[in-house]
């Protein structure tokens, strides 16, 4: 690493946990960029600090950004494509781990512009309530329902009860930087839930209100942190060839994670300031909340098997027998854009997201509107 951090960053995907970081997720940290830290960075760090400390006797919970939005989310058939509810809590340690711990903290991102705040609750204080790095924009208005609404599921999934958050002696503060260190730009509030990750993990750390002061030392820690990670290595499908006598033919990486969920596909994130979609090849996991755009299920295998013109002639006749489903006319695929709970502002070209309030292109055809959202 030279005096910006990693000027020179290579193109291998690091993971931890199921979530893998690119150069993309990288590149915000650099000391020379300001650029919006995406979600996927936000919790690989905070799944570095739930692993470190060690899982038997740490008193403290670091959820993911995404349960927030599956949580919110009814649409059950956008969830099969990508981890589920209690995928996340079996991450965590499950009901006994959940049970043992008092203190969590979860990402949350909402509001108009988009703003990122860490959320926190201490049960064994009575406390909950914001790291913020504006508290002028008030984002406690919408945060609490997020961040209450998220607890109640987690307390129901590890069955335990639900408190009265608004009586009970329940408290609810948002924490800031002091006032010369508060954010004063449109991009680092990413930045700034990292430091208040740091605070929350250390109870006697003070570096929150020093704010600005000591986001370059965050950045760089955390990038270090994160380029210290296992490189991924896909694991390769077994392959028999005719001449092999079914002898396995195997070659498999080593994987360090395995993903939850088949990744959905989804709309490509316009460029922009707010977008912490831009440019990322591995949109999937790009951003908290996303619009999933579906796509007809492809029968090819990713490794073909046996003869590859046998394959591939039994593959079109199979699907020449097949009758193909009725194609939706542009009012209905309209009409379906607009009804669907995520969708904030619907254009024939794009798509604006009521969660994350960014603009998604669409994959369109002559008249505009997608082909199918699902």
């Amino acid at each position: 690493m030279d005096s910006d951090g990693a000027a020179r960053l290579d193109n291998k995907v690091r993971c931890i946990r199921n979530i893998q970081i690119t150069k993309q997720d990288l590149e915000p940290l650099l000391e020379s960029k300001s650029l919006p830290v995406p979600g996927t960075t936000i919790n690989a760090y905070g799944a570095i600090l739930q692993d470190r400390s060690g899982f038997p006797t740490q008193d403290y919970c670091i959820f993911s950004s995404w349960l927030p939005m599956l949580v919110f989310s009814a649409n059950t058939t956008a969830q099969s494509h990508e981890e589920s509810f209690d995928d996340h809590m079996g991450i965590i340690g499950g009901p006994p781990a959940i049970q043992r711990r008092p203190r969590w903290a979860i990402p949350l991102c909402g509001g108009e512009p988009a703003h990122w705040v860490l959320g926190w609750v201490d049960f064994s204080a009575h406390q909950y309530g914001i790291f913020d790095s504006i508290p002028e924009l008030r984002s406690l208005a919408w945060a609490e329902t997020l961040l209450l609404r998220t607890c109640n599921a987690i307390l129901r999934y590890a069955s335990m009860a639900l408190p009265e958050w608004k009586s009970d002696g329940w408290r609810c503060t948002t924490i800031a930087p002091q006032l010369q260190e508060q954010q004063r730009d449109a991009w680092s509030c990413g930045i700034f839930v990292l430091l208040a990750m740091h605070q929350f993990v250390d109870l006697q750390s003070e570096m929150y209100c020093h704010g600005n002061s000591v986001l370059p030392g965050v950045k760089k820690g955390v990038l270090k942190l994160l380029t210290e990670l296992p490189i991924y290595v896909p694991r390769k499908r077994r392959a028999l060839h005719p001449d092999s006598h079914d002898e396995d033919t195997t070659h498999d990486g080593i994987g360090d994670i395995t993903s939850l969920g088949k990744r959905p596909h989804v709309a490509e994130a316009e460029s922009s300031p707010e977008s912490s979609l831009r440019g990322q090849p591995m949109a999937a996991k790009r951003s908290k909340h996303v619009i999933v755009v579906t796509e007809a299920e492809d029968s090819h295998s990713e490794y073909d098997t046996g003869d590859e013109t046998k394959g591939n002639s039994s593959h079109s006749a199979a699907t020449a027998s097949k009758p193909r489903a009725s194609k939706l006319s542009v009012t209905q695929r309209r009409e379906r854009l607009e009804a669907e709970e995520w969708t904030l502002s619907v254009e024939p070209h794009r798509v604006k997201c009521r969660a994350c309030m960014n603009w998604y292109t669409l994959h369109v055809e002559e008249g505009g509107w997608p082909l199918c959202i699902g």
